[in-house]
């Protein structure tokens, strides 16, 4: 079952790295995807790593990290949130972050385990709380855990959101279905 486009992008933030660590990462990478880049995309990984360059802050890997994202660039959005998280481990939104980055690559597991780790760092109901929680049903849905994604749909719907509540429902459709069998 895939779960709202709205959902996951809750799921889907910061910039860092020396100029000579940029340029081993483009060439590390296939040359499709290189070729994908328009000159906007690599106007704005140069500005990237230069802030990188200047202050290698944990804001700023991430932010390149999200730039990689957007990029479908996942591998090395990873890296970046990698860097992030050594420089601010207890920041909640680093995990769910590179934990979206985990799930596109089919890491379920190990999502799972960002995810988890950002719902013990954040206040329960806040913006990082909630996008852990939705990641993280996510990936149990994809792993066929239905009792565990349906947990965290409900948890997530008597926070309010709406949308997590239709796909609460056709989760539970789904698994009653699988009971009757």
């Amino acid at each position: 079952m895939q779960l709202t486009t709205a959902v996951y992008d809750r799921f889907c933030f910061m910039r860092e790295c020396s100029l000579v660590a940029m340029i081993l990462l483009l060439l590390s990478m296939p040359s499709n995807a290189q070729a994908q880049l328009d000159a906007a995309a690599k106007a704005e990984i140069d500005k990237a790593t230069k802030a990188i360059e200047v202050a290698p802050t944990a804001i700023n890997y991430a932010e390149r990290g999200r730039f990689y994202c957007r990029n479908k660039m996942y591998g090395l959005a990873i890296g970046d949130y990698n860097h992030a998280i050594k420089l601010m481990p207890n920041q909640p939104g680093l995990y769910w972050r590179r934990a979206e980055q985990l799930y596109q690559l089919k890491k379920y597991n190990e999502a799972i385990d960002d995810c988890s780790r950002t719902l013990r760092l954040s206040k329960r109901g806040d913006d990082d709380y909630q996008s852990a929680l939705a990641g993280r049903a996510r990936c149990y849905d994809e792993l066929g855990k239905e009792q565990e994604a349906i947990a965290d749909l409900r948890e997530l719907t008597s926070l309010g959101d709406s949308l997590a509540a239709k796909d609460l429902e056709k989760l539970e459709k789904k698994w009653a279905a699988r009971q009757r069998k």
